[in-house]
């Protein structure tokens, strides 16, 4: 897969306060083919799609371990639902889990009692966004990420 590594922020990026900052090298992007399958992210005119695998890098390294065990439990708990279908549930859990970590008090996600709860919400929020049929992209203001084909039909596994 041909990929295009640009330095700096797209126009509309969101900056990530619960993160602090992040190093130099992770404010970058990719450009990526926007294709058939499963494309999460929003693809413009000329076919490329936006991928921000450095920031998702860095920001995945100051999430607090409880809030971590949330995620691979609520990630393992839908993957044999979504085995066969075309909804990036992985990559909306995680864009969840950013989300979780913006909104919500950081000693609040790092206590391991708070896991289980975590763990709920999580899959609360996912399946809110397996209803709407997308999300607000986490890096970029006004975008919206699509949770995929067949998304609505999982509600009722």
């Amino acid at each position: 897969i041909p990929v295009v590594s640009v330095a700096g922020c797209p126009q509309g990026a969101r900056r990530h306060s619960w993160a602090g900052p992040l190093a130099s090298e992770s404010s970058s992007f990719y450009l990526v083919p926007g294709g058939g399958g499963g494309v999460t992210e929003q693809t413009d005119a000329s076919g490329w799609q936006l991928c921000f695998a450095r920031q998702e890098l860095a920001l995945k390294m100051r999430i607090p371990i409880p809030l971590l065990q949330a995620h691979a439990t609520a990630l393992a708990l839908p993957r044999p639902l979504v085995a066969r279908t075309r909804v990036a549930a992985p990559y909306l859990l995680w864009t969840l889990l950013y989300w979780a970590c913006e909104r919500l008090p950081a000693p609040c996600l790092a206590r391991a009692e708070n896991a289980g709860a975590c763990c709920l919400g999580l899959l609360d929020e996912l399946g809110r966004v397996l209803k709407a049929g997308t999300m607000p992209h986490y890096f970029l203001s006004g975008q919206k990420l699509r949770a995929g084909d067949g998304a609505a039909s999982l509600l009722g596994a």
